[in-house]
């Protein structure tokens, strides 16, 4: 039976050496199978499948992975699953359900607090370099 942990060591070295991925690729792919064995109880190839990944993501979630990180985890995991499928080592193309991130809203400011900072007239030479750097 073939173990996960010695395919992924293939898919890194191959990902690193034919593919030319850089230093900070490899230690995301580290950081993601760390993620994926905790949240797994067997990494043998037999059981995995549709249902256990989307297992994983909730798991993944239930912990209190926020969803961002999550779904960072799952793509370099879906890159693995990617070469699993097409160096024939699954029959299927799996991969982990990404899920939407709410988008945040970045505060900005109001037209009072707009007025002020234009109208603000510096006195010192730093003070009119930066409102020429704000105003251009």
């Amino acid at each position: 039976m073939v173990d996960l942990h010695s395919l992924f060591a293939q898919f890194k070295r191959e990902k690193q050496f034919l593919n030319g991925v850089t230093s900070a690729t490899i230690r995301s792919y580290d950081k993601s199978r760390l993620a994926f064995v905790a949240h797994r109880d067997c990494t043998c190839l037999p059981y995995l499948n549709e249902s256990s990944l989307k297992a994983l993501r909730v798991s993944m979630i239930a912990s209190g992975l926020k969803q961002g990180a999550a779904n960072s985890y799952a793509r370099s995991i879906n890159s693995f699953l990617s070469w699993l499928f097409e160096n024939g080592h699954t029959a299927q193309h799996l991969r982990i359900p990404l899920t939407k991130q709410p988008k945040r809203v970045l505060k900005t400011y109001t037209p009072e607090e707009v007025s002020s900072i234009v109208s603000h007239k510096p006195k010192s030479f730093t003070g009119r370099r930066v409102m020429a750097l704000l105003l251009s």
